[in-house]
């Protein structure tokens, strides 16, 4: 692949640095040249930049760029997308420091690079592959088709591929849309509004959503995260987003268009975007099946695992994974229902301890018994005492 470059985005974790660094090292490029950029932000110590100097890269030119005052992360990561132009390349692999790839992801890489950089309704490609919806905190599953990939309106920063068109049609709405929260804000999922100052990702979020981009993911991960202690997470140890990957080569993936019509595709809030048409042909379905959306307008029905204080017109059970299989495959009970929005109140919910019950009991299977929750909470409280008590040493 030409003009294909890597940026390592680094600050102050030197064996995290150093573990990225040697991971992208050892991973196959099939004998291509690949420009390495480190890009080092001011942290008060020069340990992370003496690591960035040092470092002898394999496979083509290395350059070291560093900010001599604080950018934060939010500039900075803003500041590597900048890198396309300045190093005339034609996309990037974006890694933070603790994210860790896969020996095999180039070869991801590149034929998605090949398959997508021409269309600008692709706003990038993740390598990373959700394991969980982050909004709700329940279980992912896409639902499978016979391509190698699905589509979400929903940027990913955890091993992301950036194509140097689809970026600058970023930046440019980002350079006009800074105020937050952005226009038509209940379009976008609550937690990425509650997102904080020094998040990039929320803009990139909301600029696909508004302008209807999507990114390209794979099925089978080509990244993971080790979710170390940093600017966006406080937990010593977390490993509620380390997710397995892919560790072989495969050279023959089968990627389609946006267009196909039998593509997989989800909004920013993990729903799939093609069930209203098994539900109700013709008339306009608002999917909600984790019960997070807020905007109700411009729809004649809602499919939800809410309960409503209406009268439901159908009802789904919960057995299948992922959701959408519960509808498509008509599973009998009555968990998910579908109401006529002219009937609906937003805001009126019913509490139903069994029905909330049934949910917990789907997205953490293996607490069975009161013995193991019993185990969890208490592993949990532990956890929680010793990370407080190491802060503070």
């Amino acid at each position: 692949m030409k003009n294909f470059g890597i940026v390592v985005i680094a600050y102050n974790r030197v064996i995290s640095t150093v573990r990225l660094l040697d991971a992208l090292d050892q991973a196959e490029y099939y004998g291509d040249t690949v420009t390495l950029i480190i890009s080092v932000d001011c942290s008060g110590t020069e340990s992370v930049l003496d690591v960035a100097r040092n470092y002898r890269w394999s496979h083509g030119e290395k350059y070291v760029e560093y900010a001599e005052q604080n950018l934060g992360l939010r500039k900075h990561v803003l500041k590597c997308g900048n890198y396309l132009n300045q190093y005339d390349l034609s996309a990037i692999a974006v890694f933070e420091d603790d994210i860790l790839p896969s020996k095999y992801f180039y070869s991801f890489a590149a034929q998605a690079v090949s398959k997508y950089r021409c269309d600008r309704n692709i706003g990038g490609i993740s390598l990373y592959s959700h394991h969980i919806n982050p909004g709700t905190g329940c279980f992912f599953h896409p639902l499978y088709s016979r391509y190698d990939v699905f589509f979400m309106q929903y940027a990913q920063s955890w091993g992301q591929i950036w194509l140097r068109d689809q970026w600058n049609d970023f930046i440019a709405w980002y350079d006009e849309h800074q105020e937050w929260p952005p226009e038509r804000a209940e379009l976008i999922p609550d937690d990425v509004l509650g997102w904080s100052e020094s998040s990039w990702l929320k803009y990139h979020i909301a600029y696909c959503i508004l302008n209807d981009k999507w990114f390209v993911y794979p099925y089978e991960a080509l990244t993971t995260n080790y979710m170390e202690m940093g600017e966006h997470n406080r937990e010593l140890i977390c490993t509620n987003y380390q997710i397995p990957f892919r560790n072989n080569e495969k050279s023959d993936m089968i990627l389609p268009d946006l267009s196909e019509q039998d593509t997989v595709k989800y909004d920013a809030f993990f729903e799939n975007v093609e069930l209203e048409n098994v539900i109700c042909d013709g008339r306009r379905v608002l999917v909600d099946l984790y019960g997070n959306k807020k905007d109700y307008s411009g729809y004649d029905f809602i499919l939800s695992s809410n309960e409503f204080d209406a009268e439901s017109v159908k009802t789904y059970g919960l057995a299948l994974r992922p959701l959408e299989n519960n509808i498509i495959y008509n599973v009998q009970g009555d968990f998910f229902s579908l109401y006529k929005i002219s009937e609906v109140k937003m805001g009126h919910k019913k509490s139903d301890t069994e029905h909330e019950l049934q949910w917990m009991e789907y997205n953490f299977k293996l607490m069975t018994s009161t013995r193991q929750s019993c185990k969890v909470l208490a592993y949990k409280l532990k956890k929680y005492l010793f990370d407080r008590v190491k802060k503070q040493r």
